[in-house]
């Protein structure tokens, strides 16, 4: 549940060619709405505008709809009341089959970390152990690699789980450009391969 001075992420979805998470602070709750200001994005925000807010609830990333039921200001920031419309749901969003690649050779470089292990992979994203500090709802440039096979583009922390010597980040990966599928594409054949190696290992013909 949101509270005062908890940090909140938007982004609208008719812009995908601009999918940055814009980052503010929820400044009250008024009447089940949050109140919450942002720098001013470079798109029109207008009242019974609808976005997707994202934001930290008991240690998980969480997305909702939202509706934008009043603008109060525009300059310097922008002051808006939302109402949140529907049901929560895991933002971390990875519903596609995970790949478990904790003894496979996937590396991967995070911002200006190079070498961080990558221990899972999806269609969408994946997870490394990084020695940075990166917060939920953080975009950064991130490669993946594995053998010949190598893909980048702009992630986004959705998850974090601090461990003894490291932390480990969920990251999903955003659609940039007229290349949607270019990212998704890496991953796929980067799970493909994992996944013929366990085979291999456990003497299957795959």
């Amino acid at each position: 549940m949101l509270k005062t001075g908890d940090r909140i992420h938007f982004l609208n979805p008719e812009f995908t060619d601009k999918r940055v998470l814009h980052t503010g602070t929820v400044q009250a709750l008024e009447d089940g709405e949050v109140v919450a200001d942002f720098p001013p994005p470079s798109f029109p925000v207008e009242a019974d505008g609808e976005f997707i807010v994202f934001y930290e609830s008991r240690r998980q990333f969480v997305q909702h709809m939202a509706r934008i039921a009043e603008v109060r200001e525009t300059e310097p920031m922008l002051v808006a009341r939302l109402e949140l419309v529907g049901d929560t749901a895991p933002a971390e969003g990875r519903e596609h089959y995970r790949v478990t690649t904790i003894s496979a050779d996937v590396t991967a470089t995070l911002g200006d970390e190079q070498e961080c292990k990558v221990v899972d992979v999806s269609s969408t994203g994946f997870a490394v152990l990084s020695t940075q500090a990166c917060s939920i709802g953080e975009s950064l440039q991130a490669s993946i690699k594995h053998e010949d096979e190598v893909c980048s583009g702009l992630v986004v922390v959705q998850s974090v789980l601090e461990r003894r010597d490291s932390t480990r980040y969920g990251l999903r990966y955003v659609n940039q450009g007229d290349t949607p599928s270019q990212f998704e594409s890496g991953l796929n054949q980067i799970s493909l391969a994992v996944q013929r190696e366990q085979l291999a290992r456990q003497g299957v013909d795959g």
